[in-house]
C-alpha cells in the first residue's frame, strides 16, 4: 500500500512539473535558421533566420514583430509580420495591411486525438502522440502530428509511424518556426537548422556541417557563428568565447583600425564612449562593440 501511495505521488509530481514548466514559443531572446532545399537539384539552398522584436498593437492586443534575415552575420533584419501568444496557442497576422485575417500558426494545449483549428496554410492537423525529447538543453513537450482529412471517420492515435511534423513546445515546429504546415508544399522542403537563446547556440542539426547557407554557395561552419563577446556593452574590456587566441583588430564606425592583437582579451579604456567593430581571424563579417 505504501508503494502505490508512493507511486501516486510521483506521478502526480511529475505532471505537476510538466503543467507548470511551460516555456513560451514568442519571446524576444530566441533566434532559429531554417535551411530550404530546392526540390531541383541543380539548385543551392540557403538560410533565413527569425527572431520576434518590436511591440505592435492591433485591436487592443500587443503582438511581436516577427523579422527575418538572410545574411550570415544578421545585420540585416527586415519585418514579416507580427505574432502574440496567449495561453499556449500562437497566432500570426501577415504583414499585409490589407490582411485583416490572424491565423494560428501553433497550439500547445491540444491533447492526443485532437484537431488543431485551420493553421495559416490552410490545412488542420491531428495529434498522433505527444512524448518528451531533450532538446536545446532541457526536456521538452514534443507533438507528432498528421494532416487531417475532415472526410476522415477516425483520428488515429499512438502510431508513432504516422506523423508529417513535429513540434517541440519553446521551439515550434522541427520544418522551421514559421513553417508550420508547409509539410505539403511543393518546390522546397524546409527544416530547423540552428536555434539560439541571448545569442547562444543550443541546437544544431547534425545533418548539416555549417549554420549558414547561400543560394551563392556559401557555407559558414558552426565554430564560425559560436563565437561570441560579452561584456558587450562594455567599460573597460571584451573577452572572446569559443575560439582559442584569435587574431583580431578593432575598427572605428569609420574603418580605421584602433587595436590590433592576438589573444582572448581585449582592453578598449583608453578609448572613448562609442560603437566599433571587431573583426576575428580575418573572417568577413565584424561583430558590433559598444563601449559606455
Amino acid at each position: 500500500m505504501k508503494r502505490f501511495i508512493f507511486f501516486l505521488i510521483v506521478v502526480f509530481c511529475v505532471k505537476n512539473v510538466f503543467a507548470q514548466n511551460y516555456e513560451n514559443l514568442v519571446d524576444t531572446s530566441k533566434t532559429w535558421s531554417t535551411i530550404f532545399i530546392p526540390d531541383i537539384p541543380i539548385e543551392q539552398p540557403w538560410t533565413e533566420f527569425v527572431r520576434f522584436s518590436n511591440d505592435t498593437v492591433f485591436d487592443g492586443k500587443i503582438y511581436r514583430e516577427v523579422q527575418y534575415s538572410v545574411d550570415s552575420f544578421q545585420y540585416t533584419w527586415m519585418p514579416s509580420g507580427y505574432i502574440r501568444e496567449v495561453d499556449k496557442k500562437v497566432y500570426y497576422k501577415n504583414g499585409n495591411q490589407n490582411d485583416t485575417v490572424t491565423y494560428v500558426l501553433y497550439d500547445f494545449s491540444r491533447q492526443v486525438g485532437e484537431i488543431t483549428d485551420s493553421l495559416w496554410c490552410g490545412y488542420s492537423m491531428a495529434v498522433n502522440y505527444v512524448d518528451t525529447v531533450y532538446f536545446a538543453s532541457k526536456y521538452r513537450k514534443r507533438f507528432h502530428l498528421y494532416y487531417y482529412d475532415p472526410g476522415d471517420t477516425t483520428i488515429i492515435t499512438n502510431d508513432t509511424t504516422m506523423y508529417c511534423e513535429e513540434w517541440i513546445e519553446g521551439v515550434g515546429s522541427m520544418n522551421g518556426i514559421m513553417r508550420s504546415g508547409t509539410y505539403l508544399y511543393c518546390g522546397v522542403t524546409s527544416t530547423i537548422l540552428c536555434y539560439f537563446e541571448n545569442s547562444v547556440l543550443l541546437h544544431h542539426n547534425s545533418n548539416y556541417s555549417g549554420f549558414y547557407y547561400s543560394q551563392y554557395g556559401e557555407i559558414v561552419s558552426v565554430s564560425h557563428k559560436i563565437i561570441s563577446i560579452f561584456p558587450n556593452p562594455t567599460t573597460d574590456q571584451i573577452q572572446i568565447q569559443g575560439i582559442q587566441n584569435p587574431n583580431y583588430c578593432l575598427l572605428s564606425i569609420t574603418g580605421m583600425v584602433l587595436i590590433r592583437g592576438q589573444g582572448n582579451k581585449i582592453n578598449i579604456s583608453s578609448l572613448p564612449s562609442g560603437v566599433y567593430f571587431l573583426r576575428i581571424n580575418n573572417n568577413p563579417g565584424m561583430k558590433k562593440i559598444i563601449k559606455i
